[in-house]
């Protein structure tokens, strides 16, 4: 779904360098302590500490970026763990990390970090001291002003105009080094304009001046009542009111989309590499809200690269619920949200197309996602008792990352909140998308966030290599 395209492109490609950014945890559970990655990383990925510090100290003019929550510094696990056990778990990327956020505020750097709800970001250690500096600046994006729910779940930061990350990972400690995550950095003056555009859109709707402005719409498509921003995509066109956004969505608005599915960016071959070729990418986003012109909507984005298959499809994220498992916003009882498991099925039924599903196991799994990814699993059960037969095969696997029955409770041998599988991306044999939501309506529909969507064959194929590191460890079981 597009919203108003903008001016079309001129046809010229965008120098851009892209890498895959992981993290892995460091740590089994025979050795908590080890230090050492309990997988290895992909040959040519970047850590994802080490594109942080990057970002930051080479940052000169601006560094923008956003923040679900602060907790880089690990102060209230080092009140359960000691120093050498934190150092051992991998704390000091976490340091490292704010070290560098710091070094850049001292230098001057104009940095906005634009920040959710949880744990109150606002008046967190880390940030205050950030906001000691006169350079940086801090707002909150609080969705339940238009939402009744949703938080600001997108990772993402510009630095100089001319680098982005965009991606799973927080800014936290354990998501550097103690919980898996995927993303994309990528550099180029023209390639991250889009992506600064995206943080532009939101800073602007963080702004206090902007009031909170809802309307309940019933939705025929999930039976329930919505609460929504007037300007939001999903409101009907007929009671949409554009006028009361709080940027301009016109196609020749400076936070109108650079790229789009039906338009993407063209980005030149990497000129240190021999073997690249040309290539294309977009940036979507989520909630509607956020989708300016020529923006596509993140539902949509997930759904461009499913229905891309031919041979190939593998999905992997920490949640997927065809549902809202969260409460606000959409009535008293929960929607059901069957676009992205139809478009699997859909593919799955009618190609001879190879899907596999990875969902993530931790500590605080949804009771909600069980039944439904056995639901998904059976999804092609009538193809065994009907004639002609589906073209494709499915398969659901959990991803247990060792450890995660040792991250609670006083004996806990690994810190809260840890030991996951965090990443969010679709590959199909023609492309990737790298993002930064759960599978479930709520990520689509309150919460803040975005994906990288590319046919980069070499982003593609190391995307791949991931997924298929993951599924033939010993670590992805049946459901």
């Amino acid at each position: 779904m597009d919203s108003e395209s903008p001016s079309s492109p001129t046809g010229e490609c965008a120098k851009a360098k892209v890498q895959v950014v992981q993290s892995i945890p460091l740590g089994s559970p025979a050795d908590p302590y080890s230090g050492a990655p309990y997988i290895p990383p992909i040959g040519g990925s970047v850590p994802s500490w080490e594109a942080f510090v990057r970002l930051a100290n080479e940052s000169t003019t601006t560094l923008d970026f956003t923040a679900m929550y602060f907790d880089l510094l690990g102060l209230e696990d080092r009140q359960q763990f000691n120093a050498s056990e934190m150092q051992a778990f991998g704390a000091d990327r976490g340091e490292a990390v704010f070290a560098a956020l710091e070094a850049a505020a001292m230098r001057g750097v104009q940095m906005r970090i634009l920040l959710g709800t949880l744990n109150d970001p606002m008046n967190s250690t880390e940030v205050r001291t950030l906001l000691s500096y006169p350079s940086v600046k801090a707002r909150t994006w609080n969705p339940v002003k238009w939402y009744d729910g949703g938080i600001m779940h997108m990772k993402l930061w510009h630095s100089n105009g001319r680098a982005a990350y965009l991606g799973s990972a927080n800014t936290d400690w354990k998501s550097l080094a103690q919980v898996q995550e995927l993303g994309v950095l990528v550099n180029g003056t023209a390639a991250t304009a889009d992506l600064g555009r995206l943080f532009e859109t939101f800073w602007k709707w963080a702004s206090p001046d902007v009031p909170a402005q809802q309307m309940i719409v019933f939705s025929d498509k999930y039976a329930a009542p919505l609460t929504l921003p007037p300007w939001d995509i999903n409101v009907p066109l007929e009671l949409r009111v554009p006028m009361a956004a709080p940027f301009d969505l016109l196609a020749s608005s400076p936070l109108a989309a650079l790229s789009s599915v039906s338009s993407p960016q063209l980005l030149c071959p990497d000129e240190e590499d021999p073997e690249a070729a040309a290539a294309n990418a977009y940036v979507s986003a989520s909630p509607g809200g956020a989708v300016t012109a020529g923006r596509t909507f993140d539902q949509a984005a997930l759904i461009d690269t499913v229905r891309s298959a031919t041979t190939n499809l593998s999905l992997s994220v920490m949640d997927f619920l065809p549902a809202s498992s969260y409460t606000g916003g959409h009535g008293s009882g929960p929607l059901y949200w069957p676009e992205l498991v139809n478009a699997v099925l859909a593919v799955a039924y009618s190609k001879p197309v190879r899907v596999r599903v990875l969902v993530s196991r931790w500590a605080h799994t949804s009771k909600m996602m069980g039944p439904a990814m056995k639901q998904l699993a059976d999804g092609l059960a009538a193809c065994t008792t009907a004639y002609p037969t589906c073209a494709g095969s499915l398969e659901v696997r959990q991803f247990e990352l060792p450890g995660w029955q040792n991250t609670t409770g006083p004996n806990a041998t690994f810190p809260p909140y840890s030991r996951v599988n965090h990443a969010k991306f679709i590959v199909s044999d023609q492309r990737a998308n790298v993002g930064t939501s759960n599978w479930e309506w709520g990520y689509m529909y309150q919460t803040a966030g975005s994906s990288w969507n590319t046919n980069d064959t070499k982003i593609v194929a190391a995307v791949q290599q991931i997924f298929d590191q993951g599924w033939e460890s010993p670590f992805a079981v049946p459901l």
